[in-house]
């Protein structure tokens, strides 16, 4: 498997993502791309202007699914991943403003493959729409992948036999959460303008021609989550 970091221009507020990504790379078969949100937030303008802390706890209370209050941010969910503030930053958008999340990330990310696809005239590829989470009790944040298009999320092995034969009872891999992260790691979190990463030569995607809801595939209820014990959510 092969990661490029792709750097690009500064991309402006409701530019089309499908140009913008095909001026800086181009897309081949069997690719996949790691895309930030932060480039389908731009190209959304889900960018506002926010005049002080209370307008920006009001927007965090509208966005999030479910809030925590914390010491330093709030913990919210939000498209099944605990995440701070709601996927609301401030960091890397304009002065005075805030960027969420896009308002339909599953939508955005498929209308984007369908035109790729179109326009490239390649049937097997992937996207994978990237951010940035925390994890329990662990410093430093690392990348999952929000949603996907054109390839499974999710790859079970639930019956493959271990090392000893013995069938694997819970086993899945969170196939884009693992991309997502050696993606994220390439992107940054400065002023690196690397928002797209390029993925080749991974043997564990499997490509899908049809679109479905990637964020609840790679989703489960909070009962069955093996923080649920320690964690009152």
């Amino acid at each position: 498997m092969h990661l490029s970091a792709i750097k690009t221009r500064l991309m402006k507020p409701s530019e089309n993502l499908k140009d913008f990504l095909l001026e800086h790379t181009q897309i081949q078969e069997g690719d996949v791309i790691a895309i930030s949100t932060k480039l389908f937030s731009y190209a959304e303008n889900r960018i506002l202007a926010v005049a002080d802390k209370a307008q920006v706890a009001h927007l965090i209370e509208q966005e999030a699914q479910e809030r925590y209050p914390g010491k330093y941010f709030d913990m919210c969910l939000k498209y099944g991943l605990w995440v701070a503030n709601a996927g609301i930053d401030d960091s890397n958008s304009p002065a005075e403003t805030v960027i969420l999340w896009p308002k339909d990330p599953q939508a955005s990310i498929d209308q984007l493959h369908r035109d790729l696809k179109l326009q490239s005239g390649v049937q097997n590829f992937g996207l994978i729409m990237v951010d940035t989470i925390c994890s329990p009790l662990r410093k430093g944040v690392t990348g999952a992948g929000l949603c996907v298009a054109g390839f499974k999320n999710i790859i079970s092995k639930i019956g493959k036999p271990d090392l000893y034969g013995r069938p694997l009872a819970y086993t899945t891999i969170g196939v884009a959460d693992s991309l997502a992260a050696s993606a994220n790691l390439l992107m940054g979190e400065a002023d690196e303008k690397t928002g797209i990463v390029k993925i080749t030569n991974c043997d564990l995607i499997e490509f899908t021609s049809k679109y479905y809801d990637s964020i609840k595939s790679a989703s489960m209820d909070k009962n069955d989550c093996v923080f649920k014990p320690i964690f009152k959510f």
